[in-house]
């Protein structure tokens, strides 16, 4: 007996459509390109992929209970979004690369989410449910430490990225990941962690940049 169609709504900005189901008989899916379409859409799993963590965006999107809820929440823990919320990092410049990192309370996917990422062809991995996932956390403390020793003079940013890109054959250099990913999340990412371990206080270069963007 074939398993029933699973129903897939995602919100997303326009030109960010990346989910292509193979077998549509099997997953259907739609993009919306605003909230409100989004919520009015009738879903087995709803992923936001333009998420923000605001409390009436979550009370809207956990409204839509018992289906599946992903959100594209990189800084934020599950203990800290509504109960079953499932996390994954959509960020720019890795949310179209062929691994995506997920996160649940569970420490696991539900079935529908799996059986629809294999019909995607979307490749998973659970990871810590701890601020930054994995490889955000790790990129981000790279983009500090390339701020600091751009503070310190050891080289100007241009040289740091082309000698992290053919040093260490990275996609991008620590300066160009932070203009993809958004310097704002960076120094909000090293923030949060930053509340457990001062080692990831942002570098003042970085602070500085913020604080200016801050008042213009």
């Amino acid at each position: 007996m074939s398993s029933p169609q699973i129903n897939v709504a995602i919100c997303c900005p326009s030109g960010q459509e990346l989910l292509v189901a193979n077998d549509p008989a099997l997953v259907n899916i739609h993009y919306h390109h605003d909230l409100e379409h989004f919520l009015q859409a009738s879903a087995d799993i709803y992923i936001d992929a333009d998420f923000r963590f605001e409390t009436s965006r979550m009370e809207a999107l956990a409204r839509k209970t018992p289906a599946i809820i992903m959100v594209n929440e990189v800084i934020h823990t599950c203990a800290e979004l509504p109960q079953g919320f499932i996390r994954y990092n959509g960020w720019n410049g890795f949310s179209s690369q062929p691994l995506l990192e997920c996160a649940s309370a569970s420490g696991q996917l539900p079935d529908p989410v799996v059986r629809a990422a294999e019909n995607c062809g979307w490749c998973w991995k659970m990871v810590p449910d701890q601020p930054g996932l994995v490889r955000p956390r790790i990129i981000s403390m790279i983009i500090n430490e390339a701020f600091l020793a751009a503070e310190e003079g050891v080289s100007h940013t241009t040289e740091i990225d082309v000698a992290m890109r053919c040093g260490t054959n990275y996609p991008f250099g620590p300066f160009e990941w932070a203009e993809k990913i958004g310097l704002r999340n960076v120094y909000t990412l090293l923030k949060q962690m930053a509340a457990g371990n001062p080692r990831y206080q942002p570098a003042s270069g970085l602070s500085g940049v913020i604080a200016n963007h801050s008042t213009n």
